[in-house]
């Protein structure tokens, strides 16, 4: 992306305007949530989904205890985060900035750029822990920049979506669904 981008504007603008968070949480919506949508005629599947993915998100936030000096960035298709938007990050605490993206791999990728620009700039210095929330393979070469350059971070991810290759080089790793027990 430009440096100019609006989502860099987006991603300074936040950060100045609330000085220093306690984590930087780079969620992949997708892989957490474990589809691209709970668009579906059925409204019995839908009110299933919606449970299920509210349960999934609860325990996250609960989790992480996430609060007003948490920064979450979250990136998917413009369909999944209208649905989302709908019922959950209106409720939650934490500052928010949503990216839509399309295409394969394009969630992923905006929150790849988006960490990178942060890690890139004066900005980390406002965060005294990184989570990347996510078990896909495309995260491994941010974990490993994370990780060599010893920065205080954190990789998150719910069974049947996480890759052997973040197994492997991360040295602090959490399954939601092994570790915790779905909310109420």
């Amino acid at each position: 992306m430009k440096d100019n981008s609006l989502i860099y504007k987006r991603i300074n603008k936040i950060i100045n305007e609330n000085g220093r968070f306690d984590e930087l949480v780079i969620l992949d919506i997708e892989n957490i949530y474990g589809c691209n949508s709970i668009y579906t005629k059925n409204k019995e599947r839908k009110m299933k989904k919606i449970r299920e993915t509210k349960k999934r998100l609860k325990n996250f936030e609960n989790y992480l205890n996430l609060t007003r000096r948490s920064l979450i960035i979250i990136s998917a298709n413009r369909r999944l985060l209208e649905d989302l938007d709908m019922w959950y990050f209106d409720e939650s605490p934490p500052v928010e900035i949503l990216i839509s993206a399309k295409g394969e791999d394009g969630a992923d990728l905006a929150l790849i750029d988006s960490a990178e620009y942060i890690l890139n700039s004066e900005h980390i210095n406002k965060f005294k822990k990184i989570i990347i929330a996510s078990g896909d393979h495309i995260f491994t070469p941010l974990i490993k920049r994370l990780k060599n350059e010893k920065f205080n971070y954190k990789t998150l991810s719910v069974d049947g979506k996480l890759s052997n290759k973040i197994l492997e080089i991360s040295e602090d790793h959490i399954n939601l669904d092994r570790e915790l027990e779905y909310a109420v």
